[in-house]
């Protein structure tokens, strides 16, 4: 067995456009209208659909101010808030929801802040949810719904409960930051001699799947795609993968390709992975094909698979208790 590092492009471009899938509704163009380095874009009264990323959970609890989920026993929510990330038109808008508790603390006002931060863990702008006040020391339950700053810039969000003090101001009592990072999908293609997965072979095909790195930085997404590409009992066939692009607004963006592999014999060879050429923001699926060089000296695919970045509408729900397309959860 053969085990070689796959060349990171092969530079031979592939002029055939295949069949795209055409979604109506889910791509819409958004014009901000921010002036130049005004501190954020304001998402009310704009039409927009975002697509859903993943969810992360919250929970602050300090005593008489928590916020959390919908539920509340024994001095505390019974489970988490959730911070939602979407995007729309290659810019992220994180929606916050949840429920505001005040309990026992008659007479004082509280309110949430969405800190938004930028690379470098820098602080880019905040917004806040109304304020709300007890009237009495009674258990009071408020809703949180924030999603009011929509950028590309946005990497990070922080959540935080304040407390309004005697001389009027704003006291932060509690908080939570939680950051978008990477997301890996399984991916793996299985053919007659040609596949790709993990590196362990046996029976015919890879044991395990290769992986599509999703990472969001800078207003920008890096699909990086790693794996083994395995030749088995393909003696003298050539092989390699080619990558396609396609935006949200679900056209073709680019195609790049890996290096060209042969097997020398009919024996199994194998060849490492590790392609990651396009960053854009507008990436919204990636569509990798093993393809065979045929004897007329014209590549062919031999097998496919996709994944996408995002995975359903935003504010999506499950359709039924089988349906969990809608929950992804990030660490």
């Amino acid at each position: 067995m053969t085990d070689t590092r796959v060349p990171i492009h092969d530079h031979e471009p592939d002029r055939r456009r295949p069949q795209q899938l055409r979604t109506s509704g889910l791509a819409v163009a958004l014009a901000l209208g921010a002036a130049a380095g005004a501190p954020a874009a304001f998402a009310e009264g704009r039409p927009m659909v975002d697509t859903f990323i993943g969810t992360h959970s919250v929970k602050i609890s300090t005593p008489g101010f928590d916020f959390g989920g919908s539920d509340y026993f024994a001095g505390a929510p019974v489970g988490p808030a959730k911070v939602q990330w979407n995007i729309v038109d290659g810019q992220m808008h994180p929606r916050v929801d949840g429920t505001l508790f005040l309990n026992n603390v008659g007479g004082q006002c509280a309110r949430i802040r969405v800190d938004y931060y930028a690379g470098a863990g820098i602080r880019w702008t905040s917004a806040h949810g109304n304020e709300v006040c007890a009237p009495d020391d009674r258990l009071r339950a408020y809703t949180v719904a924030l999603d009011p700053v929509i950028s590309s810039k946005i990497n990070e969000v922080g959540i935080a409960v304040e407390k309004k003090t005697t001389s009027g101001s704003w006291q932060t009592i509690g908080s939570q930051r939680l950051k978008l990072g990477t997301i890996d999908t399984p991916i793996k293609i299985t053919g007659d001699g040609f596949d790709f997965g993990g590196k362990t072979f046996a029976f015919g095909a890879p044991t395990q799947a290769g992986r599509i790195a999703w990472t969001w930085s800078e207003g920008r997404l890096t699909p990086r795609l790693t794996g083994t590409l395995h030749l088995n009992n393909v003696a003298g066939a050539c092989a390699r993968l080619r990558l396609e692009y396609t935006s949200n607004q679900l056209d073709e963006m680019a195609v790049e390709f890996g290096g060209k592999v042969c097997a020398p014999d009919n024996g199994h060879h194998a060849w490492d992975v590790d392609l990651s050429p396009l960053s854009d923001a507008r990436i919204h699926l990636l569509t990798v094909t093993i393809q065979s060089l045929g004897p007329d000296d014209t590549w062919r695919g031999v097998g496919t698979d996709w994944k996408t970045y995002v995975i359903g509408l935003s504010r999506c729900r499950p359709i039924n208790t089988f349906d969990h397309s809608c929950e992804r959860e990030l660490d």
